[in-house]
């Protein structure tokens, strides 16, 4: 049955801000999941960034992961992103 396909999309985004401290977080993540019959496709992505203007750190983490297996086939894709920036002038 062509009816055998599962769609999953789960994504939220929580932000945070203390102004005590002064960190600015976001994080903020989607998953999208397919299953079809035989084949399974899984996306993973989500992103971080976290800035402190108390001692000037900007971080940037950016990473994404696809999975797809088809049977006797497995592929997999790792793409990984990091981006720090400092300054303490």
């Amino acid at each position: 049955m062509a009816s055998d396909k599962l769609l999953i999309v789960v994504s939220y985004q929580i932000c945070c801000m203390t102004a005590s401290d002064k960190i600015f977080i976001v994080v903020s993540y989607q998953i999208c999941c397919i299953m079809a019959s035989d084949k399974l496709l899984i996306v993973v992505s989500y992103q971080i960034c976290c800035m402190t203007a108390s001692d000037k750190l900007l971080i940037v983490v950016s990473y994404q992961i696809c999975c797809i297996t088809a049977s006797d086939k497995l592929l997999i894709v790792g793409s990984y992103q990091i981006c720090c920036i400092t300054a303490s002038d």
